[in-house]
C-alpha cells in the first residue's frame, strides 16, 4: 500500500468548512449550470463573478429565498460541527 500524505492542506483537517452565504450558494449553482451547459468551456472567474453579481442584483427576494434557506441550513451544519469540533 502506498500512503502518500497530500500536502497543501492548511490548518486542521477536522475543522468544519466555513459557512456559506446565500450568494455563495447562488454562485455555486451558477457554476454547476455552466458546467452542464458548456462542459468544455472553462470558467473565467473574474468575468463569471461579475455576471453572477449582476444577476443576483436583479433577482427577486422570492428567487433568492431558496439560497437563503440553503445558507441557513449550512449555518446550522456549521454551528453543529463547530460544537463537535470544539
Amino acid at each position: 500500500g502506498s500512503s502518500g500524505s497530500s500536502g497543501m492542506a492548511k490548518g486542521d483537517p477536522k475543522k468544519p468548512k466555513g459557512k456559506m452565504s446565500a450568494y455563495a450558494f447562488f454562485v455555486q449553482t451558477c457554476r454547476e449550470e455552466h458546467k452542464k451547459k458548456n462542459p468544455e468551456v472553462p470558467v473565467n472567474f473574474a468575468e463569471f463573478s461579475k455576471k453572477c453579481s449582476e444577476r443576483w442584483k436583479t433577482m427577486s427576494g422570492k428567487e433568492k429565498s431558496k439560497f437563503d434557506e440553503m445558507a441557513k441550513a449550512d449555518k446550522v451544519r456549521y454551528d453543529r460541527e463547530m460544537k463537535d469540533y470544539g
